[in-house]
């Protein structure tokens, strides 16, 4: 149920960062990635980790994660 949930939320809205689907559906970020494991090593979806501020200006951003639903017929390639 929230696997179709979760495909729903990636497929109507592109890249959609990993804070945003833990708080919605009130996961941690290892559960969240369990749960996208198996669409993951099938291409069906893809994760993006950017980096954080790298200067020394204190704002504390850590790296970001993004997963996207691929449609099918195309390749997901990890960015």
């Amino acid at each position: 149920m929230i696997l179709q949930q979760l495909r729903q939320v990636l497929e109507g809205q592109g890249w959609v960062a990993q804070s945003v689907l833990t708080r919605q559906f009130q996961l941690s970020d290892d559960a969240l990635d369990s749960m996208f494991s198996i669409w993951m090593r099938r291409g069906m979806v893809v994760k993006n980790t950017a980096a954080g501020c790298s200067g020394g200006c204190g704002c504390g951003d850590t790296s970001s994660v993004q997963y996207r639903w691929v449609e099918s017929g195309q390749i997901g390639l990890q960015q």
